[in-house]
């Protein structure tokens, strides 16, 4: 099923003076971010300039020092524990390095168990699953996701984050360990699964094949998001 987000009135992603510090180090330092319904945002930058903290931040499980962050127009900072657990259950989806599957069961008992988790019973999850691993050209009776290859693990990844019709994805590093001809099948099934089913889509990569397919490139520097082609000034300038 296709979500039908084009009315949504909220954006996908809000973040505005995001602040973050580790032992007195600055890392978000004021970061503003949007995403639109149905946008894809890669993000740029560093090793150990932020990108991570910033998903963290948006799942929850890093707790800003200032700064807001709204999913779906739903909030995520100052929210309890509880909304923010059916903010990440129910709205956002997440792709990670390396899939983060369990090991031991299919990659459609993978997809499944997510919606499962959600709440959906057994039979709709099985066919919701079912679905994206068919859309995705996977076995739906394969093997444990211990055995397939590093593509098809990353495409199973991808459909446990679609399988409950989030409005955002976040996806770290989502091609990082594969080689040239699994990325650009990934990549390309992250973007135009995402576009079709209008979601948000937040891409933190070093790739900059993969950051170019995205509607909007920015870079993470000094504790701030930029346009590709700005400077650090330009921004401090413009805010």
């Amino acid at each position: 099923m296709t979500v039908n987000a084009g009315d949504q009135v909220n954006p996908a992603l809000t973040v505005t003076s995001l602040e973050v510090s580790f032992g007195g180090r600055p890392v978000l330092a004021g970061l503003d971010l949007a995403v639109s319904v149905g946008e894809s945002v890669s993000v740029m930058g560093p090793s150990g300039c932020g990108k991570t903290t910033l998903l963290n931040c948006v799942l929850g499980l890093v707790r800003p020092s200032a700064g807001d962050i709204w999913v779906s127009g739903k909030p995520v900072t100052g929210a309890s524990k509880r909304s923010v657990s059916r903010i990440r259950s129910g709205l956002i989806g997440v792709v990670f390095q390396h899939g983060e599957l369990i090991g031991e069961l299919g990659g459609l008992q993978n997809v499944a168990v997510a919606a499962m988790l959600a709440g959906r019973d057994r039979r709709t999850a099985v066919a919701a699953a079912d679905a994206l691993m068919t859309q995705f050209g996977l076995d739906i009776g394969g093997p444990a996701v211990d055995s397939l290859s590093g593509g098809e693990r990353q495409r199973v990844a991808l459909a446990r984050a679609l399988v409950n019709e989030p409005m955002l994805i976040l996806a770290d590093e989502p091609t990082a360990s594969l080689d040239a001809a699994n990325r650009a099948v990934v990549a390309e099934c992250l973007f135009a699964t995402t576009r079709q089913r209008r979601c948000g889509l937040l891409v933190v990569t070093h790739d900059r094949t993969v950051a170019q397919m995205a509607d909007r490139q920015v870079t993470l520097e000094q504790g701030v998001v930029r346009p590709v082609g700005m400077s650090a000034s330009q921004v401090d300038a413009a805010r």
